[in-house]
């Protein structure tokens, strides 16, 4: 059923899709207050941005070769998940070790 759509179709829908996700994301910041001017916000923020979008444009298909993780990965890790994995480990760090200048 899926190989009937065309591609141009699918590909519009997936920008669409990931726009609506990230417009509600950026909502749910704003209903929450959540400043990005906070250095470890903007660290986080920042850090998957540059790992998500630069991933996908500067690797092949997206897909960050990371040695240690080979086995499970023979192709590498999309980018998009590698940059959601270490939003959650900075995020992490910042929880057990305040950086200065932060609330």
């Amino acid at each position: 059923l899926m190989q009937t759509v065309p591609l141009a179709v699918s590909g519009g829908l997936a920008i669409y899709l990931f726009g609506a996700i990230g417009m509600q994301g950026i909502a749910l910041m704003q209903e929450h207050k959540v400043s990005m001017f906070d250095p470890r916000n903007l660290a986080v923020g920042a850090t998957i941005m540059v790992v998500g979008i630069g991933g996908n444009i500067g690797f092949d298909g997206g897909f960050l070769p990371i040695p240690i993780l080979q086995g499970l990965f023979p192709s590498g890790l999309p980018a998009i998940a590698t940059a959601a994995v270490l939003g959650i480990l900075i995020n992490a760090i910042f929880l057990i070790f305040k950086p200065a200048g932060s609330e």
